[in-house]
């Protein structure tokens, strides 16, 4: 048991949030995770579902040293406690062509979900990004509107749709000011480094997870719509990457004394 607060990592799905996790779970009991796998049978459930988040005993929001889930950023005032928080953002494009091969694999997900995709034996990146039920919990704006969910959406999950307007990019803005730790995917062992220092945790470094390894091609045309269409969540990138750098330099003259 411990007197800091514990960690909550807005893990955002294709972000290299997984590798994250490895870093930061290997030296920690299951018991002290949430979620876990012996206290949370059904994965999905526990990964994704917000009332189940809010529905778990005080003692175990306790011992627990490390919440990390799909869950929006308002998940952090739920827990009755404070929190220290940290997530990983990525490209915005490249997050999106990401999740577009792991679907492509076909190796689980949602992609089941859609009686479209079911119909088509192999479907192609471009018909996945068209799947009008993938699109909106996954392509559109996604780290972005995570950031901007918020209580008066009453949301079960990240893939309840919310809109996505300027209104609510300004809200994202302000919520990633307030996390402790925002690390980049391009920077990732920079960001381990960080976690180390903020949070006094001994991670390790660790093999990138879930990367697309199907070598599937990306058409230039697909890669301009996925900017097109995902114009606030680039916005919402360049402002949490330029507060990466700004606390990243802010830290440097005292970076060579830090303890990993």
């Amino acid at each position: 048991m411990t007197d800091r607060p514990p960690i909550f990592f807005v893990h955002i799905m294709k972000t290299g949030g997984t590798t994250v996790q490895k870093m930061i779970r290997y030296r920690l009991p299951e018991m002290r995770v949430f979620p876990n796998n012996i206290e949370d049978p059904n994965r999905l459930v526990a990964h994704v579902n917000i009332p189940y988040l809010r529905g778990i005993p005080a003692e175990r929001v306790q011992r627990t040293r490390v919440f990390a889930g799909h869950f929006p950023y308002i998940a952090t005032k739920m827990l009755g406690c404070e929190v220290q928080t940290m997530t990983l953002l990525r490209d915005p494009v490249e997050r999106v062509i990401s999740h577009l091969k792991h679907h492509h694999r076909q190796e689980g997900g949602f992609t089941h979900w859609s009686r479209e995709l079911r119909e088509i034996s192999n479907p192609t990146l471009q018909q996945l990004y068209n799947d009008q039920l993938l699109k909106p919990m996954f392509f559109l704006n996604h780290q972005m509107r995570i950031f901007s969910i918020n209580e008066q959406d009453e949301c079960g999950s990240f893939l309840q749709k919310t809109p996505v307007d300027e209104s609510r990019l300004e809200a994202a803005c302000r919520n990633i000011e307030q996390v402790d730790c925002v690390g980049l995917l391009d920077d990732l062992e920079d960001f381990r480094l960080e976690i180390n220092q903020h949070f006094q945790l001994h991670t390790r470094p660790v093999k990138r997870s879930n990367e697309a390894t199907n070598k599937v091609e990306v058409p230039q045309s697909l890669r301009d719509q996925i900017a097109e269409d995902n114009r606030l969540d680039i916005e919402f990138y360049k402002f949490a990457a330029a507060l990466h750098r700004k606390r990243r330099g802010a830290a440097e003259p005292q970076s060579s004394s830090a303890s990993a």
